[in-house]
Formats: structure tokens, sequence, C-alpha cells
């Protein structure tokens, strides 16, 4: 009885175990966990069935969300399971599926190496170097190396194809975002130089082309630019347009001292620069300034039988300085400034006394005469006199014999009498003389070689020779009038 009892026992405990098990395996995280073990073996569909089957538990929805993002990668849907992966980005592995799939879009969109005029054209960019940059930051995951490297090459070759298409300044960029592959920073440079050239900017371009040495034809092309910008320059010097020969030959002297069968690039720059100064030196209106400035870049140059870039500056000076002398009011100070920086020009100091000896004309028949300024000018001519015209030494003496006159009509007889002295021989001097003392009897009278004059205090003014004592008259007063011999 016992023993039967027993086996009862047994039988209900199995039972139990039996409907424990089945309720366990039917739980919502058995069957969470039969659909995670699914995802795992990568059975997508039935996973996110699963998770469907537990609706609102836990997680389940999102999960199979998840599982569907994979299903859609799986069927080259890459967009959509990137942009499902990016709103899962705190499930698993979310974050990084997301970032794949985009660049496996970008894949996608790029198409076939020959679009990239397209891209460039429409959108300016380049899928293929977007997912490159994804793949390059995901490293690891997956086959991400892998792909990105096939991406590289592909940009690679898309620089190459806008290059060829003439899009050289795209191609250099996209090329410079190769870093260290192949040869591309090389080739990104050598499509700067092609930009440059396309835009030309020769300078830019045989900077470039130069840097790049042996590379694909760099060095040819370097060459080529220089002999383009020389036959450029002989082409400007050629029309008149001195000043780009001059830039043009100058920068040839300066990147290359590049030398041509026609002369160097230096020489050619100098007689670019002589031939602008000659321009505006002959032109109706003459620019001096300008004029020396061209000249003063040439050095010792002079063409053939004409005179030296030096000489030619000194002509400037002076055909400035006639240009002052000409017109209706000659402007002499800046004229004789002119010709004096002419120096040693043919003709030059000639001119320059011939300045002073007009200023000093001027000076002395102006309305208000300039006697001492007359004077100062007659004495810098430097013994120069128009022709037919007296001598600046007769013209001085001319200016004390108006000077006394002067004096003499405004009542001064002393000083009158003291300037008419001065050169007894000149015109009428003595005559004047005789017509002072005329004037004024016993007031002013002279002797060989001094002067007595009687003020009207009744003191008594002496100048000249005082060899016998005859001047001396300083205490002498109260005198009524005065006589005067050779020696008294």
């Amino acid at each position: 009885m016992k023993k039967r009892n027993y086996k009862r026992f047994f039988a209900l405990l199995l039972a139990v175990m039996m409907i424990f098990s089945l309720t366990a395996c039917n739980s919502p995280q058995a069957q969470y966990e039969k659909a995670d073990s699914l995802l795992a073996k990568g059975e997508y569909a039935k996973a996110a069935e699963a998770f469907d089957a537990l609706g609102s538990y836990s997680d389940a929805s999102r999960m199979a969300l998840y599982c569907r993002a994979f299903i859609a990668g799986e069927e080259g849907e890459f967009q959509r399971a990137a942009t499902a992966f990016s709103l899962l980005s705190d499930i698993k592995d979310s974050a990084l599926l997301a970032d794949y799939y985009t660049a496996r879009s970008l894949e996608e969109q790029g198409g076939a190496e020959t679009d990239v005029e397209k891209w460039y054209q429409a959108e300016g960019w380049v899928p293929y170097y977007d997912a490159y940059e994804l793949y390059t930051k995901l490293s690891l995951f997956r086959d991400s190396d892998i792909r990105a490297e096939a991406c590289r090459s592909t940009v690679y070759n898309q620089a190459t194809a806008l290059a060829d298409a003439g899009k050289y300044n795209e191609a250099a960029i996209l090329m410079g975002t190769m870093g260290s592959y192949d040869d591309a920073e090389k080739r990104s440079l050598y499509y700067s130089a092609c930009y440059c050239e396309q835009q030309q900017d020769y300078t830019g371009a045989y900077s470039l082309f130069a840097s790049l040495e042996t590379y694909e034809d760099a060095a040819t092309r370097a060459q080529a630019i220089l002999a383009a910008e020389y036959a450029q320059g002989e082409g400007e010097l050629e029309a008149g347009k001195y000043e780009d020969a001059y830039a043009t030959f100058t920068w040839l002297d300066q990147n290359a001292a590049y030398a041509h069968e026609n002369g160097n690039a230096s020489v050619r720059a100098q007689e670019s620069a002589y031939l602008r100064g000659e321009q505006l030196l002959t032109q109706p209106e003459p620019a001096f300034a300008q004029a020396r400035e061209w000249f003063a870049l040439c050095g010792e140059y002079a063409p053939e039988n004409k005179a030296s870039a030096t000489e030619r500056i000194k002509e400037s000076w002076y055909l400035q300085g006639e240009s002052f002398l000409c017109g209706p009011e000659p402007d002499f100070v800046s004229a004789a400034a002119a010709l004096e920086q002419a120096g040693d020009y043919p003709g030059a100091s000639t001119r320059i006394n011939a300045y002073w000896y007009q200023l000093g004309i001027e000076r002395l028949y102006a309305d208000t005469p300039d006697f001492e300024g007359a004077r100062a000018a007659f004495e810098t001519a430097d013994g120069f006199a128009p022709e037919g015209e007296p001598a600046p030494d007769v013209r001085v003496v001319e200016s004390w014999y108006l000077q006394g006159l002067l004096f003499g009509e405004n009542n001064d007889y002393v000083n009158a009498m003291l300037l008419l002295h001065k050169n007894l021989n000149f015109r009428d001097t003595p005559e004047k003389i005789e017509y002072l003392r005329s004037m004024f009897p016993g007031a002013v009278d002279a002797g060989i070689s001094h002067l007595v004059a009687l003020r009207s205090d009744g003191t008594v003014i002496t100048k000249g020779l005082n060899d016998f004592g005859k001047c001396l008259t300083e205490k002498w007063k109260d005198i009524l009038f005065i006589a005067a011999g050779h020696f008294h």
C-alpha cells in the first residue's frame, strides 16, 4: 500500500513539472530569447515576426524594427536601412550600422566612375568621397576597410576624369583629399598647375610645374610657359604696350633668368622700360616724372644709336625746365630747379644762366623794382648774356644807376649821390650828378674820392676815402653850406 502511494506521488510530481515546463517555454521572456537567437543566426524575418508577437513586451517593437533594418540592408535598400538604424542608435551596434549603410547608399548614388561630372555640375560633391570618409571612420567594422580602399580608388579615378574634362580645379581639390594614396599629392599639384594655366595665371602655373620637376610632363610644360610668356612680351613690345611688356619680361627674369635667342629677359625688360619712358617723354603733354621713373628702371641701358637711360633722365629734367619757361607766365623758380637737376646735360647750364639773367631783368624793371634781388640774379648768371644784351656786370652797374635815380626822385639826395658815384662812366651819370647838385646847392657835393652832404639838422655826413681826414665830420653842427674839392 505504501509503495503504491509513492508511485502516485511521483506521477503527480512529474505532471506538475511538465506543466511548469510548458508554461515557462511560452513565457514572454522565453519568446524574447528565442527571437534574439533567431536574430543572432541572421534569420531576420523570423526574428522580426517573433519580436512582433511579443507586442509591448520590453523593447520588442524596437527590436523588430532593428531586424527589418537588416532586411532592408540585405535587399539593397541602404538608405532605408541607414534611416532605421539611426533611429535605434542605443540598440546594439545601430550607430555603426547607420554609418555603414549610409556609406553603402552613397556608393550606390555615385554610380559609374564617369558620372563624377554629373555630380559636380548638379551638386558640387562626390558621393564616393563621402562614402570613403565614412568607411574610414568605421575602420574594422564589417568590410569597411576593403570598401574604403575601393572608394578611394574610385575617387582617384573620378578626379582624373574631372581633369580629363578640363575641370582642373575640382580635380585638384578632389585629388588632394586622397592624401598619400598612390601619387595623389603630386597629381593634385599637377592639376592645380593646369588650372592656373587655364586661368592665365602663368606665375602660379610655372611655379607649380617647376616644383614638380620630373613628374609627368611638368618640366616640359614649365618651359612651354616661359616660351609662351616670352612670345607674349615680344607681342606687347611690338604693340607699344611697354608697361605690360616690362611686367612680362621682369617676371621671366625673376623666375628663371630666361634666355632666348632674341635677348635675355632682363635686357628685354630694360628695353621695355626705356621705350615706355621715351613714350611718356615725347607725348603731346609729357609726363616728365613718370618718364624718369621708367628710365630709372633701365640702369645704364642704351639702345643702339640712342642716349643711355641716365642721359634721358637728364634730358627729362632739361625739357621740364624748358616747359616752365613757356607760356604767358613763366615759372622761373621751378625752371631753375629742374635745370639744376639736368646737371651736365647739353645746354642746361646755359639755360640756368639765361634764367638768372632774365630774372634779374624782371626784378630790375618791375613796377616796384627789387634792385638787390636783380643784382643777386645778375651775379649768379655767371657772365651769361643773351645775344645783343649787355653783360651781367653792366646790368649790375645799371641797377646802381636806376636805384640812384629813384632815390633822387624821392629827394633822398645823399643815397642818390652815393649810388651814382659807383660808376661815373655809365651813361649820363656825370650829368645826373650835376643835376642833383643844381637841385640842392650847398647841400651835397663830392670830390674825387668822397661825398659830403648836409643834413637838415645842420650836421654833415661824409662817405668815401678818408686819406686826408676829409671825412672826419662827426662833430660838425650848425652848418649852413658845404663844398668839396679833390682832397677836402
